[in-house]
């Protein structure tokens, strides 16, 4: 259990801080470098940032000396740039094919959550590769679930419920909430790995 809560408290301060650097660091370079950067550029570089606080303070919970710390935090990075990337195009072309506005709770919260299943699933596969495969089966399908109910849950606390003082520190918020499912779900799969491995 203390593994568990461990393992939820760091991957949601990861993702905190992790996407209220990338926020301040890209808002504030992003006019100046804009026109020498592509949009891909500007968010793999916005995953990157996320990924390197996400990375290093997953490790330190992690404990596991069957994973190195630099395969873990590369492969954490790996999987925010690749995901960023992808995650916006599928959000962007779910944006085209589904009205957000039509009803903003469904149409909206598909395209949060859909988009968010496929960062969270890019990250899972990209960690998964670092772990004992056979203590992690689900790692990437779990990661993937975690961010996709995170990401619905903050549009929802944030966009429709209106938390107030949630809201008054938007961005740590929104990414401690979407930390706070991923490190949930990801924990539900370290926990019971754990114990298969020890029948």
């Amino acid at each position: 259990m203390r593994r568990a809560v461990v393992w939820i408290a760091a991957t949601t301060i990861g993702y905190g801080v992790g996407a209220t650097v990338a926020v301040t660091v890209m808002g504030a370079v992003g006019h100046a470098v804009s026109a020498m950067l592509s949009g891909t550029i500007f968010l793999a570089a916005f995953g990157a940032l996320i990924g390197v606080f996400v990375g290093p303070i997953q490790f330190v919970a992690l404990r596991e000396r069957s994973v190195r710390s630099n395969e873990w935090v590369t492969l954490t990075i790996a999987g925010t740039v690749f995901g960023s990337v992808v995650g916006a195009f599928v959000g962007e072309a779910l944006g085209d094919a589904i009205s957000p506005t039509a009803n903003i709770i469904v149409g909206g919260g598909a395209i949060e959550m859909i988009s968010g299943a496929v960062i969270g699933g890019a990250i899972g596969f990209a960690q998964q590769r670092a772990m004992r495969r056979d203590n992690v089966r689900f790692w990437a399908l779990a990661t993937a679930v975690g961010a996709a109910l995170g990401w619905g849950a903050a549009g929802l606390i944030l966009e429709i419920i209106e938390i107030e003082f949630l809201r008054a520190g938007l961005i740590p918020s929104f990414g401690a909430i979407v930390g706070l499912f991923v490190g949930a779900a990801q924990a539900f799969v370290l926990t019971r790995g754990n114990r298969i491995a020890r029948e």
